[in-house]
Protein backbone atom coordinates (compact mmCIF):
# COMPACT_ATOMS: atom_id res chain seq x y z
CA UNK A 1 0.00 0.00 0.00
CA UNK A 2 2.86 2.17 0.57
CA UNK A 3 4.35 1.71 -2.61
CA UNK A 4 1.34 2.43 -4.38
CA UNK A 5 1.28 5.51 -2.33
CA UNK A 6 4.66 6.77 -3.08
CA UNK A 7 4.03 6.45 -6.90
CA UNK A 8 0.64 6.97 -7.47
CA UNK A 9 1.51 10.58 -8.60
CA UNK A 10 3.45 8.82 -11.59
CA UNK A 11 0.72 6.61 -12.07
CA UNK A 12 -1.18 9.26 -12.90
CA UNK A 13 1.09 10.84 -15.38
CA UNK A 14 1.46 8.12 -16.62
CA UNK A 15 -1.15 6.22 -17.60
CA UNK A 16 -3.11 9.38 -19.60
CA UNK A 17 -0.28 9.57 -21.51
CA UNK A 18 0.13 5.40 -22.54
CA UNK A 19 -3.85 5.67 -22.99
CA UNK A 20 -3.29 8.26 -25.84
CA UNK A 21 0.33 6.85 -27.66
CA UNK A 22 -1.99 4.00 -28.11
CA UNK A 23 -5.10 5.98 -29.20
CA UNK A 24 -2.04 7.40 -31.35
CA UNK A 25 -0.69 4.56 -32.72
CA UNK A 26 -4.26 2.29 -33.23
CA UNK A 27 -5.85 5.74 -35.08
CA UNK A 28 -2.96 7.64 -37.18
CA UNK A 29 -5.35 10.40 -38.06
CA UNK A 30 -7.39 11.15 -34.93
CA UNK A 31 -5.24 14.09 -33.86
CA UNK A 32 -5.12 15.76 -37.10
CA UNK A 33 -7.85 18.03 -39.21
CA UNK A 34 -9.07 15.85 -42.23
CA UNK A 35 -6.97 17.96 -45.38
CA UNK A 36 -9.87 16.63 -47.99
CA UNK A 37 -12.73 18.65 -45.46
CA UNK A 38 -10.75 21.84 -45.14
CA UNK A 39 -9.77 21.80 -49.01
CA UNK A 40 -12.96 21.05 -50.41
CA UNK A 41 -14.41 24.63 -50.47
CA UNK A 42 -11.19 25.28 -53.13
CA UNK A 43 -12.42 22.74 -54.91
CA UNK A 44 -15.86 23.89 -55.16
CA UNK A 45 -14.89 26.91 -54.96
CA UNK A 46 -17.22 27.99 -52.01
CA UNK A 47 -14.27 29.99 -51.30
CA UNK A 48 -14.19 32.53 -53.57
CA UNK A 49 -16.37 35.98 -54.80
CA UNK A 50 -16.26 38.29 -57.22
CA UNK A 51 -16.55 41.68 -57.25
CA UNK A 52 -20.33 41.31 -58.99
CA UNK A 53 -21.24 38.59 -56.42
CA UNK A 54 -19.61 41.23 -53.71
CA UNK A 55 -22.03 43.95 -55.22
CA UNK A 56 -24.92 41.79 -54.40
CA UNK A 57 -24.05 41.29 -50.94
CA UNK A 58 -26.08 42.80 -48.29
CA UNK A 59 -24.85 42.45 -45.03
CA UNK A 60 -21.36 43.72 -43.71
CA UNK A 61 -17.97 42.48 -44.45
CA UNK A 62 -14.34 43.42 -43.98
CA UNK A 63 -11.57 43.29 -46.85
CA UNK A 64 -8.31 42.63 -46.52
CA UNK A 65 -5.38 43.89 -49.03
CA UNK A 66 -2.66 41.15 -48.84
CA UNK A 67 -0.77 43.14 -51.46
CA UNK A 68 2.62 45.35 -49.65
CA UNK A 69 1.84 48.24 -51.91
CA UNK A 70 -2.28 48.47 -51.43
CA UNK A 71 -3.04 47.87 -54.85
CA UNK A 72 -6.92 47.08 -54.25
CA UNK A 73 -7.79 50.79 -52.85
CA UNK A 74 -5.52 51.78 -56.44
CA UNK A 75 -7.71 49.55 -58.68
CA UNK A 76 -10.83 49.66 -56.72
CA UNK A 77 -10.80 53.44 -54.82
CA UNK A 78 -13.88 53.57 -52.17
CA UNK A 79 -13.45 50.33 -51.49
CA UNK A 80 -13.18 49.95 -47.84
CA UNK A 81 -10.14 47.92 -46.85
CA UNK A 82 -7.83 46.68 -44.23
CA UNK A 83 -4.34 47.06 -45.91
CA UNK A 84 -2.46 44.29 -43.56
CA UNK A 85 -0.12 42.09 -45.71
CA UNK A 86 0.28 38.17 -44.63
CA UNK A 87 3.19 38.27 -41.99
CA UNK A 88 1.25 40.54 -40.13
CA UNK A 89 -1.64 38.94 -40.62
CA UNK A 90 -0.30 35.61 -38.81
CA UNK A 91 0.85 37.50 -36.03
CA UNK A 92 -1.25 38.29 -32.79
CA UNK A 93 -1.97 41.65 -34.07
CA UNK A 94 -3.96 40.06 -37.12
CA UNK A 95 -5.14 37.20 -34.76
CA UNK A 96 -7.26 39.74 -32.37
CA UNK A 97 -8.46 41.57 -36.07
CA UNK A 98 -9.72 38.58 -36.96
CA UNK A 99 -11.21 37.40 -33.92
CA UNK A 100 -12.96 40.97 -33.46
CA UNK A 101 -15.09 41.03 -36.64
CA UNK A 102 -17.97 39.09 -36.66
CA UNK A 103 -18.88 39.86 -40.58
CA UNK A 104 -17.38 37.62 -43.29
CA UNK A 105 -13.83 38.06 -44.26
CA UNK A 106 -12.81 38.53 -48.37
CA UNK A 107 -9.30 38.52 -48.58
CA UNK A 108 -7.67 40.28 -51.53
CA UNK A 109 -4.38 40.01 -53.68
CA UNK A 110 -3.15 40.93 -57.26
CA UNK A 111 -1.79 37.40 -57.12
CA UNK A 112 -4.70 34.80 -56.39
CA UNK A 113 -2.08 32.26 -55.20
CA UNK A 114 -1.57 34.54 -51.75
CA UNK A 115 -4.96 35.03 -51.51
CA UNK A 116 -5.31 31.14 -51.45
CA UNK A 117 -2.78 30.30 -48.74
CA UNK A 118 -3.76 33.05 -46.21
CA UNK A 119 -7.02 31.60 -46.80
CA UNK A 120 -5.96 27.89 -45.86
CA UNK A 121 -3.50 28.94 -43.32
CA UNK A 122 -6.43 30.72 -41.38
CA UNK A 123 -8.79 28.05 -42.46
CA UNK A 124 -5.95 25.38 -40.72
CA UNK A 125 -5.76 27.53 -37.63
CA UNK A 126 -10.04 27.24 -37.06
CA UNK A 127 -11.44 30.30 -38.90
CA UNK A 128 -14.50 30.60 -40.53
CA UNK A 129 -16.41 32.50 -42.57
CA UNK A 130 -13.28 33.32 -44.99
CA UNK A 131 -13.29 34.12 -48.91
CA UNK A 132 -10.78 34.87 -51.33
CA UNK A 133 -12.37 37.95 -53.39
CA UNK A 134 -10.92 36.79 -57.22
CA UNK A 135 -11.04 39.01 -60.26
CA UNK A 136 -11.85 35.94 -61.85
CA UNK A 137 -12.82 33.32 -59.74
CA UNK A 138 -12.63 30.66 -62.17
CA UNK A 139 -8.71 31.14 -62.74
CA UNK A 140 -8.31 27.37 -62.15
CA UNK A 141 -9.80 26.58 -65.20
CA UNK A 142 -8.03 25.43 -68.93
CA UNK A 143 -9.11 28.06 -70.85
CA UNK A 144 -8.00 26.07 -74.19
CA UNK A 145 -8.95 22.88 -75.81
CA UNK A 146 -6.75 20.14 -74.64
CA UNK A 147 -4.23 18.57 -78.15
CA UNK A 148 -2.53 15.53 -77.19
CA UNK A 149 0.67 15.13 -78.80
CA UNK A 150 0.20 13.04 -81.86
CA UNK A 151 2.88 10.58 -83.63
CA UNK A 152 2.17 9.75 -87.52
CA UNK A 153 2.24 6.23 -87.95
CA UNK A 154 5.67 4.95 -89.33
CA UNK A 155 7.77 7.42 -88.00
CA UNK A 156 10.24 6.60 -85.52
CA UNK A 157 10.31 8.49 -81.98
Amino acid sequence: MRHLRKYGIIILIVLPVAILVLIRATTPDRFKPDARKLAEPSFSHSNTMSWEQLATFTSGYMIIDLDEQGSLLENHPGIPAIKLPPALLLEKAGHEVLRSNKSPVLLYSTEQAISARVWMLLSQMGYHNLYILAEDPDNEEMKYTFQPDTVKAGTAM
